[in-house]
């Protein structure tokens, strides 16, 4: 899941016309044994993930840059524009916990191969 709280350059009118994306992200890993325990046995605290904000970078390449662990991470100032920071060192809502948990749980209710990371 991704929310997005801003793009460069700032006054683009077209997304054509966007270079970069700036975002939250949340993961989690579903394993092929929590597949196999189907719905009822996935406990969201206890799949692995992560959730950081990325500043994603349209390119060509395409390519992202996001900051090491760490409260107020001087990375943060470094990828993210001075207007931007706060909602990069804040997670931008709450309630996506109950959005992944219901994602999660329709990956592990579907019968289709979940798709495997890549690395580029």
């Amino acid at each position: 899941m991704a929310s997005v709280f801003g793009v460069a350059p700032a006054e683009a009118d077209a997304v054509d016309e966007v270079r970069t994306v700036y975002t939250w992200v949340n993961c989690r890993w579903v394993g092929l044994t929590d597949v196999a325990e189907g719905p009822a046995g996935v406990d969201l605290n206890q799949l692995s993930g992560l959730g950081m904000p990325i500043a994603l970078h349209l390119g060509p390449p395409v390519t992202y840059e996001a900051p090491e662990d760490g409260e107020e991470n001087p990375d943060v100032r470094r990828i993210f524009p001075r207007s931007l920071e706060a909602a990069a060192f804040s997670h931008p809502w709450p309630s996506a916990q109950d959005e992944l948990r219901q994602r999660v749980l329709q990956v592990v209710g579907s019968s289709a191969p979940s798709p495997s990371p890549s690395h580029s």
